[in-house]
């Protein structure tokens, strides 16, 4: 009798064991974000990271190990060029497809891409926005019949041999919508890319505040290089080593703003623009990252000069002021009106106040805040 109830509690538990090995195997696959690689699985990793010349707009493509994540896609013009790009690179499948946020010059391209090539996981803001090219974000995702997942700061995927980490969208609401921008930390052995989307100085503010790692080897600059971002506070969190800013030449936003320049010629960070370079290639093995291109020379605003040319005005198409008092930036050769906004943005060791006529200024080699005192 013994035996019996022996044989009987063993059949059971096989059965048991079977049981749940089926419902394991035939349960949908999760969503949840994938494991950091530890510095010793990254650090024989190959990276490489493409700053897509896409006009006035924002696309950047990852490929890691045989796997590929794009971020942003640019606007209409430019979508049929991404997909292109990615086909001449040999990718079938992204293993990720980030919409950072929903404005157009970031999403058309996505739309594009999600059209064209098998797709594992897509990833964009928890909003709504009115408009065409995001309907058609929305149709693609669920023609794809992959949900479109909303990270949270903090949240870790991998991807080949590097990962990245989710460091915004902190908040639900925003006035602007810019700051929805799922904003990305992508790590490869010792080295770091950031990329911030359109996010501006609210989402920027509370990046500081999350105690998430912020400090990376490059920086995509947010909003394309304007005013709207790239805080001090942020930039000194961040430290990078390089910037990148994705802009159209001659675009009628005037990006990237003169302040933001200033900025990043102040803390000495050396800078790429796809208005003046083209697309932008960092290739990293996990200790040091080599450029297909060497950075900007000098600061350029985005007018006829040609890139890495210094800034010349003529006097006699500035704006008029009497003589008085001035805001210098010694690092830039900068001149402000005490009242400037970026007056306020400059470090107190470079800065000077001048009292006496500006065009002595410029001949001593300095040029008007194009915000503050334009030319006519």
């Amino acid at each position: 009798m013994n035996q019996k109830k022996m044989f009987f509690a063993l059949l059971m538990s096989l059965s048991l064991s079977l049981c749940t090995a089926c419902s394991q195997s035939s349960s949908p696959p999760s969503l949840e974000p994938s494991a950091s690689l530890s510095p010793e699985q990254q650090k024989e990793a190959s990276l490489e990271v493409d700053f897509l010349d896409v006009g006035q707009g924002l696309s950047v493509l990852v490929s890691s190990e045989g796997h590929y994540m794009l971020y942003d896609g640019g606007d209409r013009e430019y979508s049929s060029f991404v997909v292109a790009y990615l086909k001449e690179k040999g990718i079938e499948k992204l293993d990720y497809v980030v919409a950072s946020h929903y404005d157009s010059d970031h999403l058309n391209g996505v739309v594009g891409a999600l059209n064209a090539f098998d797709v594992d996981r897509i990833l964009g803001p928890d909003y709504v926005w009115d408009s065409k090219v995001y309907q058609s974000f929305i149709t693609a995702s669920e023609n794809l019949g992959i949900p479109v997942e909303h990270p949270k700061p903090g949240a870790v995927f991998s991807l080949g041999g590097a990962s990245f980490q989710v460091l915004a969208p902190s908040s639900e609401k925003y006035g602007d919508s810019n700051n929805y921008s799922i904003v990305l930390r992508l790590t490869c052995g010792k080295d770091s890319f950031l990329f911030t989307g359109d996010a501006e100085y609210e989402s920027e503010e509370e990046m500081c505040r999350t105690g998430l790692t912020l400090n990376s080897t490059v920086l995509c600059v947010g909003h394309h290089g304007s005013a709207s971002s790239s805080t001090y506070q942020f930039l000194e969190k961040v430290l990078p080593e390089y910037a990148v800013i994705s802009c159209g030449a001659y675009n009628s936003y005037g990006h990237p703003h003169e302040e933001t320049m200033e900025k990043i010629m102040a803390m000495e960070i050396p800078f790429f623009r796809t208005d003046i370079q083209g697309t932008i290639t960092a290739t990293s093995e996990g200790n040091g990252i080599t450029w297909n291109t060497e950075p900007c020379k000098d600061y350029s605003s985005g007018d006829d000069r040609e890139a890495g040319s210094s800034p010349t005005f003529d006097s006699s198409e500035i704006k008029k002021q009497e003589s008085g008092s001035y805001v210098l930036n010694t690092n830039t050769k900068k001149v402000h009106l005490p009242d400037c906004s970026s007056a306020e943005d400059i470090k107190e060791s470079n800065k000077e106040i001048y009292t006496g006529d500006l065009e002595q200024l410029i001949e001593n080699g300095f040029s008007p805040c194009q915000r503050c005192l334009p030319r006519k």
